[in-house]
């Protein structure tokens, strides 16, 4: 072996081995433990709401949001445009026999969640995929 080859394939191995600084790494590690922390969490809570039957109603209080909700139902029309685009930016298909208030306001904070924190998000469906599995 000629000595260019040697220092070809040393540059080249270094290269291939060169990932960052250990605390890089250690931070690489810290956010997959949170992350697999959070989705534990995240199963356990569908598991006990599965388990528990318990209430699958989500509710809050937030009187101009319910104004808006109440003048959409009111103009059936603009309440499934505004479903139908709400399914569009989450990528679904197009369904607007689904929608009523309830479902515009499932869909507005879901894809909240979803412009908010995507990662959260994939963790969810990951959760309940995964919750889905152990039943």
């Amino acid at each position: 072996m000629s000595e260019d080859e040697g220092d070809i394939d040393l540059d080249t191995l270094r290269q291939q081995t060169e990932t960052g600084s250990r605390l890089q790494e250690d931070a690489a590690n810290a956010d997959g433990e949170e992350t697999d922390a959070f989705k534990q969490m995240l199963i356990a809570a569908l598991a006990e709401r599965q388990e528990a039957g318990s209430q699958r109603t989500v509710s809050f209080w937030d009187g101009e949001l319910a104004g808006l909700l109440d003048a959409l139902e009111s103009d059936p029309e603009r309440l499934r445009a505004v479903g139908v685009e709400l399914q569009e930016a989450l990528g679904r298909d197009p369904n607007p026999e689904e929608i009523d208030r309830s479902e515009v306001a499932q869909l507005a904070a879901r894809l909240g969640f979803q412009e908010a924190d995507p990662e959260l998000v994939e963790s969810w469906r990951e959760a309940v995929g995964d919750a889905a599995r152990q039943l």
